[in-house]
C-alpha cells in the first residue's frame, strides 16, 4: 500500500492561502489534517484548517480581500458570522477546497 500525499488541489489552495495571508501580513499556522501532512506522515484530507492571528477591525478588509484573491465566502453575511463565531469559512474557487480560518484572539470590547 503507497503512502498517502496531499493531492495537488490541497496544495495549490495551500499555496494560495499563505500567499494571500503573508501578504496581507496576517500572522498564521496550518492546523488540522494538513498541518500534521507538513510534518509527518500524509493522510487523506480535504480540507485546510488554519489559525490566524487578526483583530476584529480587519474582518471586513481580509475578506474583501480573500475574494479579489480567488476565494469566495461561505457564509452570506460573513461579516457577522466571522465577529460571532470568529471563525472565516472560505473556498478557493479554482480547486474548491475549503477552508476555515480561526482567529486566535480579537481585541475588542465586545470579545
Amino acid at each position: 500500500m503507497s503512502e498517502p500525499t496531499l493531492s495537488s488541489s490541497i496544495l495549490d489552495a495551500l499555496e494560495a492561502l499563505v500567499k494571500w495571508l503573508e501578504d496581507e501580513q496576517v500572522p498564521n499556522a496550518i492546523i488540522g489534517a494538513v498541518g500534521v501532512c507538513l510534518t509527518a506522515k500524509p493522510r487523506f484530507t480535504t480540507d485546510i484548517d488554519a489559525v490566524i492571528w487578526i483583530d476584529r477591525d480587519r474582518w471586513e478588509a481580509l475578506m474583501n480581500s480573500a475574494v479579489d484573491r480567488g476565494f469566495s465566502l461561505r457564509e452570506s453575511d460573513a461579516l457577522a458570522f466571522a465577529t460571532r463565531a470568529r471563525v472565516l469559512l472560505l473556498t478557493h474557487e479554482s480547486s474548491g477546497v475549503t477552508f476555515t480560518c480561526h482567529s486566535a484572539h480579537c481585541h475588542s470590547s465586545e470579545n
